[in-house]
């Protein structure tokens, strides 16, 4: 989400409109010093089988994380 949302700024930036992002694998690796024990990751597979819109982990989205721009960081945080 957060790739599609850089591209789509890079394009307004540039005044190119974007007609469509396709993003394959964007994550391709989880650190492992930041994956959940086994057990956590196949409870969380099973129960996001059972209730797909269930939100069970919380998480902050944090624009700093995905930008490093102070433009699109201030464009995120001023459009949430």
């Amino acid at each position: 989400g957060m790739m599609a949302l850089k591209l789509s700024l890079k394009a307004q930036e540039n005044n190119k409109p974007l007609s469509a992002a396709i993003l394959i694998c964007p994550m391709c690796k989880i650190a492992q010093e930041i994956t959940p024990p086994e057990i956590v990751q196949d409870a969380l597979s099973f129960t996001a089988r059972l209730f797909p819109s269930l939100s069970i982990t919380p998480s902050k989205i944090s624009p700093e994380l995905a930008f490093r721009e102070p433009q699109f960081i201030s464009k995120v945080r001023e459009n949430p």
